[in-house]
């Protein structure tokens, strides 16, 4: 394969990448942090509390595995597409989960088809499930838009953790 030809797939790595670069970059630590640590100690801006998680940043986007081939994806669908329908499933399921108190591993399971898409739900441990949110991301889910498959099956795993 080319790398003309793996461009696509390269840009949605690195699209759905940016979001966890940023937050590196803003967690990295100054020139004006290491030359004043005293000053930092003291200051009501430090780094312990920068780095503190937000309430709503307890629901983790892990990141997606393609269970596609490369060639498969090529021509069967926009890389703009599933890019847009990765960041509505990742704002469906911050806003779902937003309130639950429940830690875990949420694994979500796509397969887009020209006719059909259909999405099953996983949770971690599967005794502790959530299920009244596990039923309303499945609603929210299956009411998002579906991807434009030309042909064959898209399939893809999208994963989150839960640290409330």
């Amino acid at each position: 394969m080319n790398s003309k030809s793996s461009f696509p797939i390269v840009a949605l790595v690195f699209a759905l990448a940016a979001p966890v670069c940023a937050l590196a970059t803003d967690l990295s630590p100054t020139p004006n942090d290491q030359k004043a640590p005293n000053m930092q100690k003291n200051s009501k801006s430090s780094i312990a509390a920068e780095q503190a998680p937000k309430k709503a940043d307890h629901v983790v986007f892990e990141g997606v595995r393609l269970l596609t081939t490369e060639e498969d994806l090529q021509g069967n669908i926009s890389v703009a597409d599933l890019t847009n329908l990765i960041v509505n499933i990742e704002t469906q399921t911050k806003k779902v989960f937003a309130t639950t108190k429940q830690p875990g591993m949420l694994l979500l399971s796509f397969t887009s088809t020209p006719t059909e898409q259909n999405v099953n739900l996983a949770f971690q441990p599967s005794e502790l499930a959530p299920v009244k949110h596990l039923q309303r991301l499945k609603a929210a889910l299956d009411g998002l838009p579906k991807l434009n498959v030309k042909s064959n099956s898209v399939k893809f795993l999208v994963q989150f953790t839960l640290n409330p």
